[in-house]
């Protein structure tokens, strides 16, 4: 493994040499080779005297030769040492960012923050030793005591490529209010120490305290180019797709480059052309870096908030034709309520721009318009006050477009089908439960303190209901109301009663129990057991999950399982119904307890209704594989995980069928075949990888003759092998595809689940941040 040191190879700098060394140089060597010519234009010299009269004039000619190439060098390395000096003079003065110190040093300095277990620590260590060759950051952190014990908490981080701003990592919902100000302000202050020392030459003598005066006022410099965030040939995304807007406005936030962190939240309306922001501001104490008085950091930070909000604004209303903005500006310790709220369109912002740039703003004012709502305490720092909108009022004004699919009967869009196999929009839900949470989430809000007026209302949602599962629902809830086993005011229990108040919910409840405790009778298991057995048989008998010539019953477990499931069927036309979370379950469990009790032939019935209502779905199949294992039928169980693997989408699923195929092939003694098994689920960096990594290295250490196989040959091998080849770019590219269909469509629900599973493929800030703006935030 490298050490991470530099090579010992790479040569030294030649150092020059200095005038007293060169006199000695030219002395010796024409001295040299004058007493040798001297000996030479003798008539009668004898052959050791010209051999001696030859080495002297040879040794005066190297030294002065030596002392020409010396001068040479000495030359190149001034040329070369011009040129670096020109290279950072056009660094600092292009583009619109202020551009990161290009010096070795400062390079240095990145390389040691980036590779430090502990950011203050390491600080303080280069100022503890003079070594850290930065006055201004030096001068900054001495007298804001930032490197203080008990200051900013340890913490490692690194240069955000994108924006270079510095990035802590750390859980900050751990840290005291203090501690995230102080972790906040050593961020900000090495990132304000990079902008110092790119202020132009005229501003180079100002003191430190000019110069963050003035990096602080050039946060409106933070705002980056369209050709940095737009596709390239863009300045303008009037037009765009409702993904390509979220996609871009998300681009525009993680390119900025604002001295602090800008966490954020988003939203979009396209009805009205809206984009929402929750963003956090810096805490007065966070200006620590400027001043240790409190009411001058209150007003830096009254002003930084200002501009931070105006910078968040300028990209979607500049460039990306949205026509309003709102900002909501929270301090960490309270989400409640935002501290100040802007209501932007460009003639708000334009004017907002020209009243930041006024000096009184970083002192005393603050603007007074009707697009920013705030108030002020007797400190002048700001009070929490209602929002302009709030980032869920999109899913209040649309519920439809953030609705669960399954709730949708329409025909879906020609290019979701294409994608997913999608015939209607309900064939992208996998949740049974839906309608149930439906009609609950319906009649919750009507529900009286009366016990008679509750059974009357929940009587009328029963005769409305329109499936089996949400009448049988009301009537469990209707019951136990009438009985007095429930209370009409506890409605977290009348809800348990609706949503999973059945006996069989009640019988797989007490199997997991049992499975959970750790000191179980086998009688007391064995007695469990048969009870969630009995209470599934009716349901058995009567063939009510039984597919028919109009319908199928299907169970999944996410919409890459449904779409996985429409994809591999798409010529079956007949209508799936979903199987509710309960029979699956209950199934799944007798799997379990049967193989518990040594009985696989008992456990493979179970199984197989499994595989039948979910036959593509990866937990399914693992059950009857595991049984088939009981059986000793390892061939048969490969196999089928085989058959699997080319029908999945989901990142967590392929790897862990992977990584059960690679002890399936050792059982069967093909070790080889396992080997490349289990470097496949190292690829794919889920939660399977650490122990794959120590089984494959527990596999080789008992058998040396295996070797593993180079990752340009592993695809081939697996080919070879009858092994499915994964391609998790096809696989991406479908989720992100229908992603971005059902956003354009505005079925933001299942755009949302389709975003994470592609995420978990290749993950990416700006995908991530469209994925949450899709959610609705209810």
């Amino acid at each position: 493994m490298s050490s991470g040191l530099p090579s010992s190879s790479t040569p030294s700098p030649k150092r020059p040499y200095n005038a007293f060394e060169k006199l000695i140089f030219f002395v010796l060597g024409t001295m040299s080779i004058l007493v040798g010519l001297s000996q030479l234009v003798e008539l009668h010299v004898s052959g050791k005297l010209l051999i001696q009269a030859l080495l002297l004039i040879a040794f005066g000619i190297v030294l002065l030769a030596i002392l020409i190439r010396n001068k040479k060098s000495a030359n190149q390395t001034a040329a070369l040492s011009d040129s670096t000096d020109q290279n950072d003079s056009v660094n600092h003065s292009s583009g619109i960012f202020i551009q990161a110190p290009t010096s070795r040093n400062s390079s240095a300095f990145d390389l040691t923050m980036s590779r430090s277990n502990n950011i203050p620590a390491s600080l303080k260590d280069l100022v503890d030793t003079g070594q850290l060759q930065r006055p201004e950051l030096q001068e900054i952190l001495a007298t804001s005591g930032l490197l203080a014990p008990h200051r900013a908490p340890a913490t490692k981080g690194y240069k955000f490529p994108k924006n270079q701003r510095y990035w802590f990592n750390a859980q900050t919902s751990d840290f005291t209010e203090d501690q995230y100000n102080d972790f906040i302000a050593l961020e900000a202050t090495l990132n304000l120490a990079d902008d110092m020392e790119a202020l132009p030459a005229n501003q180079k003598s100002l003191t430190v305290q000019q110069k963050i005066l003035i990096t602080l006022r050039n946060t409106l410099n933070a705002t980056p180019q369209p050709s940095e965030y737009l596709p390239a040939g863009k300045t303008s995304l009037n037009g765009a797709t409702d993904w390509d807007t979220r996609y871009y406005a998300a681009n525009y936030f993680d390119t900025l480059h604002l001295p602090f962190r800008q966490p954020i939240l988003f939203t979009y309306d396209e009805e009205v052309s809206t984009i929402i922001i929750d963003a956090k501001t810096p805490a007065p104490r966070a200006f620590c870096f400027a001043t240790s008085e409190k009411n001058t950091q209150i007003s830096y930070a009254r002003a930084y908030a200002l501009r931070a909000a105006i910078t968040l604004a300028y990209g979607p209303l500049k460039h990306q034709g949205i026509a309003r903005v709102v900002v909501n500006q929270f301090m960490n310790e309270n989400i409640s309520h935002p501290l100040l709220s802007y209501d932007f369109d460009l003639k708000a912002l334009e004017h907002l721009i020209s009243e930041s740039q006024d000096p009184s703003v970083d002192t005393t004012g603050f603007p007074q318009q009707s697009c920013i709502r705030y108030s002020l305490d007797e400190e002048g720092w700001f009070t929490p006050v209602e929002p302009f909108e709030e980032l869920n009022d999109p899913a209040k004004k649309h519920p439809l477009l953030y609705a669960s699919a399954e709730t949708r009967t329409e025909e879906a869009p020609q290019e979701i089908r294409e994608i997913t196999g999608a015939k209607r929009i309900s064939d992208l839900g996998f949740r049974e439960d839906s309608n149930r949470i439906d009609a609950w989430n319906a009649v919750i809000s009507q529900l009286s303190d009366s016990t008679a007026d509750a059974v009357a209302l929940f009587r009328g949602a029963q005769a409305s209901a329109t499936d089996t599962a949400t009448m049988e629902a009301f009537s469990r809830v209707i019951q136990a109301l009438v009985s007095g086993e429930a209370d009409v005011g506890d409605k977290r229990e009348l809800a348990h009663i609706f949503m999973s108040g059945s006996e069989l919910d009640a019988a797989i409840a007490h199997m997991n129990e049992v499975f959970d405790a750790e000191d179980v009778s086998i009688e007391a298991f064995t007695a469990s057991m048969k009870a969630l057995e009995a209470k599934l048989e009716p349901i058995v008998s009567l063939g009510i999950y039984l597919d028919d010539t109009d319908s199928v019953y299907r169970y999944f477990d996410s919409i890459a399982d449904r779409i996985d499931y429409n994809r591999a069927f798409s010529s079956d036309p007949r209508t799936v119904i979903l199987v509710p979370d309960a029979y699956y379950n209950a199934n799944a469990l007798l799997v379990r307890a049967y193989n518990q009790v040594d009985k696989p032939e008992k456990a493979l019935a179970f199984a197989e209704e499994c595989v039948r209502i979910a036959p593509l779905n990866t937990d399914a199949f693992l059950y009857k594989d595991r049984v088939l294992q009981d059986l000793s039928r390892n061939a048969e169980a490969a196999k089928n995980i085989c058959e699997l693997i080319p029908h999945q989408l989901r990142q967590y699923d392929i790897a862990l069928l992977y990584y059960r195929l690679a002890y399936l092939e050792w059982r069967l003694g093909r070790g080889d075949i396992a080997v490349a098994c289990y470097q496949q689920v190292l690829r794919m960096n889920t939660e399977y990888s650490q122990p794959a990594q120590q089984e494959l290295s527990d596999l080789m250490k008992t058998d040396p003759a295996l070797v593993t196989i180079d990752e340009s040959r592993l695809d081939e091998f697996l080919e070879t092998h009858g092994i499915p080849v994964d391609n998790q770019k096809a696989r991406y590219d479908i989720l992100l595809s229908a992603a971005i269909a059902c956003t354009n469509n505005k079925l933001y629900t299942p755009a949302s689940f389709l975003t994470r599973q592609a995420l978990a493929i290749k993950f990416d800030d700006e995908i991530e941040s469209v994925r949450l703006s899709l959610t609705g935030f209810i």
